[in-house]
Formats: C-alpha cells, sequence, structure tokens
C-alpha cells in the first residue's frame, strides 16, 4: 500500500512539474531566491556535505567567504532546478535563446563529423549539464546521444528522459554504452555520445587523482571505451552567461587515445573540470557527496 502510495505521489509531482514547464522562464526564475531560502535556510538541504566539500576544496578561504559561496550556490541550483524544468514544455525558438553552442566547439565537432569520426563528449556536473544537448539541437552533423543511470523512481525517471529525448537523436542507459559503441562502429553516420562521468564512483575499476586538493576515485569505464573503440575524447561544459542562458562549449582532450600513456585522459579531463570550477567555484554541485570513497 504504500509503495502505490509513494508512486502516486511521484506521478503528482511530475504533473505538477509539467504544469510549471509552461510557465515562462523568466517568471520562474522569480522564485529561485524563495526556493532558494527554504532548501538552504529552513531546510538546510545538505548543509553539512556543501560545507565540507567547500572547505576542503578551498582551504585558502575563509569561513565568511565559504558560507557566500554556500549561499549563492543554494540560488544557482534553485535556477538550474526551475531552468530543467522549463525544457520539458518550452518552445524551441526560446530554447534556442538560452543555450547557445560555442562557435569553436561547434567546428571541432563539425570537424570530426565530416572525418565520419564518432566522438565521446565527457561532461561534468558544472553549470547545467542539461543545456548540453538543446544548445546542439540544430547542429545535426553528428547524431547525439546521452548515456544516463535510470533512476529508480519511475516518474522523475520518465520526466528527465523526455526532456532529454527532445534534443537527441536518443538515450542510451549505462549499462549498454559499450554494446552501443559496438553496433555504431561501422555506421556511416558519425555520433556523438555525451556523458556525465564526475559522479561518485561504485567499486568498478577505479582511477585515483588529485582533485581539488583532495584524493579522489573517477570512473575507470569512460577512457577504456574511448580507448577500446579508438574515439576522439572531447570535454562538454557549460558556461553560465545569465540566469536562464548558458554558453556550451567543447574543448578536444584526445584525438588518438592511443597515443597517450594510460590514465592521461581521464587526467585531463579532470584538469579542465578543476580550471572551470576556479572560474566559477558556484557552478559546480557541491551537493554531491563526491569524496564519500576512501582510497
Amino acid at each position: 500500500m504504500m509503495k502505490r502510495l509513494n508512486h502516486l505521489l511521484s506521478w503528482t509531482v511530475v504533473g505538477l512539474l509539467i504544469v510549471l514547464s509552461a510557465v515562462p522562464l523568466r517568471v520562474l526564475l522569480l522564485f529561485s531566491p524563495v526556493l532558494s531560502f527554504f532548501v538552504g535556510q529552513v531546510f538546510g538541504y545538505r548543509r553539512a556535505v556543501i560545507t565540507t566539500n567547500l572547505r576542503r576544496s578551498f582551504p585558502e578561504k575563509e569561513e565568511r567567504e565559504i558560507g557566500r559561496l554556500r549561499s549563492a550556490f543554494y540560488l544557482h541550483v534553485a535556477d538550474v532546478f526551475f531552468e530543467t524544468v522549463s525544457l520539458f514544455l518550452a518552445p524551441r525558438a526560446a530554447i534556442r535563446r538560452r543555450c547557445v553552442a560555442d562557435a569553436a566547439g561547434k567546428a571541432l565537432l563539425d570537424s570530426f563529423s565530416r572525418d565520419g569520426k564518432t566522438v565521446v563528449c565527457l561532461a561534468a556536473h558544472l553549470g547545467n549539464w542539461e543545456t548540453h544537448l538543446p544548445a546542439y539541437m540544430d547542429y545535426t552533423l553528428s547524431r547525439p546521444f546521452a548515456v544516463y543511470r535510470p533512476l529508480a523512481d519511475r516518474p522523475a525517471d520518465w520526466f528527465l528522459a523526455t526532456i532529454r529525448r527532445r534534443f537527441c537523436a536518443g538515450i542510451i542507459p549505462d549499462r549498454q554504452v559499450a554494446r552501443t559503441l559496438a553496433r555504431m562502429k561501422n555506421d556511416a553516420v558519425p555520433a556523438a555520445i555525451g556523458l556525465v562521468s564526475d559522479q561518485s564512483p561504485g567499486n568498478q575499476d577505479l582511477i585515483w587523482l588529485d582533485f581539488m586538493h583532495q584524493d579522489t576515485a573517477f570512473y575507470a569505464g569512460p577512457e577504456k571505451l574511448i580507448r577500446m573503440f579508438g574515439l576522439p575524447a572531447l570535454f562538454m561544459y557549460s558556461r553560465k552567461v545569465a540566469r536562464g542562458h548558458y554558453k556550451v562549449h567543447i574543448d578536444l582532450i584526445a584525438e588518438d587515445p592511443a597515443a597517450l600513456p594510460e590514465g592521461e585522459i581521464t587526467r585531463r579531463y579532470v584538469a579542465l573540470i578543476e580550471r572551470e570550477i576556479h572560474r566559477n567555484p558556484v557552478h559546480y554541485l557541491w551537493s554531491h557527496r563526491r569524496w564519500k570513497k576512501k582510497r
């Protein structure tokens, strides 16, 4: 009985989110400070996790500055919530204005597309990672695919999967990436496979690196797949231009993975994430329990 009630409650919440998605984003963002206040000040959502992550990542910063970053982070996350919800029903013309692909990134992806190469775009929880696909929805030389981890909450999983399907050729469950890449290997139409891989990993093969002054585990799987199929590796990330507006960039990590030593692709990926965090610390997802795993 309780399971059915939870399921019904989840679908009710999703229904409310669909209604919210019909509201113009500029109106939704008016409520970000309110949501930020309740999430951060009233309920203290993962306040200790966020504070600890910021302290350890920026040991040089005073406590007052850590508090300022934490407050700004809560507001940013509230913006990300409303921005993502609005992607469900927002008109494509409005999304094009909000999510813009950088010209240099387009040119880089275009060069691989013209060579008939499928690429892997490694992303991170920077800016708003849900804006990556919309930024490239009209850029069709490469078929964009999104790798995702299915959520245990089926209504929430359906809601996010529906958003991602609006802007790409398909979504790939994380356990089926290798199988999908194998099918694409001889495909005449190049593809761009996007995956966010900076989460705290499970007990799979790991690569340990220094990340933000902390010993940190990263998935070894993405680099293994890149090497196995000989695919160019790119770094895709978004920078917040204004509230609700992002520019999505693509940097080259490795054109020929075989020419690099083991682990170098992951090292370069981590260095690029750090570069973006230092550029604007507020826009990283500090509420993740990123450093819970110990060597």
